[in-house]
């Protein structure tokens, strides 16, 4: 398996099945006839899932430098639970001191096409 990961790795060229998936759609919840109550899972292939891991492990390292503090969604030592903190920590300090705050949330969930 390493060598075979190593020569794509070293042609730096994925083969052709690999580029294909497989999208099962797996229901979440609410009614069973509406389409949006569905979510893709992609079926890859093993290898694929492999090599794709070991770089996204350099990628990581690499990108800890350049990634800013502002980011904490989809890291893995951070989460969105830290901007949660943050926020209720200046609210609080804000209603300590007897500040307005206003907070704006934009739901991006329906704007890709």
């Amino acid at each position: 398996m390493q060598g075979l990961l190593k020569e794509i790795w070293n042609a730096n060229r994925i083969p052709e099945d690999w580029k294909t998936a497989i999208i099962c759609p797996m229901f979440k919840k609410g009614d069973p006839m509406d389409t949006s109550n569905y979510r893709g899972i992609a079926l890859l292939d093993s290898c694929y899932k492999i090599l794709s891991l070991a770089l996204l492990r350099r990628l990581e390292v690499y990108s800890r430098d350049i990634i800013g503090n502002y980011q904490s969604g989809f890291l893995r030592t951070k989460s969105t639970s830290d901007h949660i903190f943050r926020i209720r920590q200046i609210m609080e300090k804000l209603y300590e001191f007897g500040k307005d705050f206003q907070m704006y949330f934009v739901d991006l969930r329906h704007t890709t096409t």
